[in-house]
């Protein structure tokens, strides 16, 4: 994986696996000795908040930004005042995990204006093919296009992260492969990484130099 800025922007289609990357990636970032900073910016999906995950990320150094009412009954949640502090942060790293589409994401709307005109920000749409409704490569591109308006942002980068859960099989990870080459060529994102269970990390044959190994951790609440 390339050298990252100080601003990582975890964007995508609602279900496409942004969390599991982002609490997977700002570990990562922790084990390295980076001073990390996670954003949970997802107030619309009660369900699979990276924020819900606070206690094992702070266990590894790493501050946790909330919505409000994150990990509580109440349905509301809002933004806290420093998540809009960000651009001032001491933090090596600022990784924002988005809320799914165009409505998650226009949260990070008023977020970004914050941010300013920085260059030192990545914008990452997580690509899985195995989400019902970005079949094509052209269906992903126009969820992107969506994404990008609510967000006020334009993405740098895309992440391969093709997968049907616990039931991913090699074979299906090596049929995304193609996908997202294709869906790189349309949108003119360059491929970041490719996103593999750590379980199959050596399933994948040809090797890629590409790959990014990742934990399951995010589970269903059912």
């Amino acid at each position: 994986m390339e050298r990252l800025k100080k601003f990582i922007v975890i964007i995508g289609h609602y279900g496409s696996g942004k969390t599991t990357f982002a609490l997977n990636l700002v570990l990562r970032l922790a084990d390295q000795g980076k001073n990390v900073t996670l954003a949970d910016l997802d107030i619309v999906n009660p369900y699979f908040r990276s924020s819900d995950y606070k206690d094992l990320l702070e266990k590894s150094g790493v501050r946790v930004l909330s919505p409000s009412f994150a990990g509580t009954t109440l349905d509301l949640p809002a933004l806290p005042p420093e998540m809009y502090a960000q651009a001032d942060s001491a933090a090596d790293h600022v990784i924002f995990d988005v809320g799914g589409d165009d409505a998650g994401a226009a949260a990070f709307g008023g977020v970004s204006k914050t941010l300013g005109e920085t260059r030192d920000m990545q914008a990452v749409y997580i690509l899985n093919r195995y989400r019902g409704f970005i079949k094509e490569p052209s269906d992903a591109l126009e969820n992107l296009r969506e994404i990008e308006a609510a967000a006020r942002i334009r993405a740098t980068h895309c992440v391969n992260n093709s997968h049907l859960g616990h039931l991913t099989a090699p074979d299906d990870l090596m049929a995304g492969f193609a996908y997202a080459d294709e869906f790189s060529r349309l949108s003119g994102l360059p491929l970041l990484c490719t996103a593999v269970p750590d379980r199959l990390l050596d399933k994948i044959t040809p090797e890629r130099s590409d790959l990014f190994g990742v934990r399951e951790i995010v589970a269903p609440p059912w």
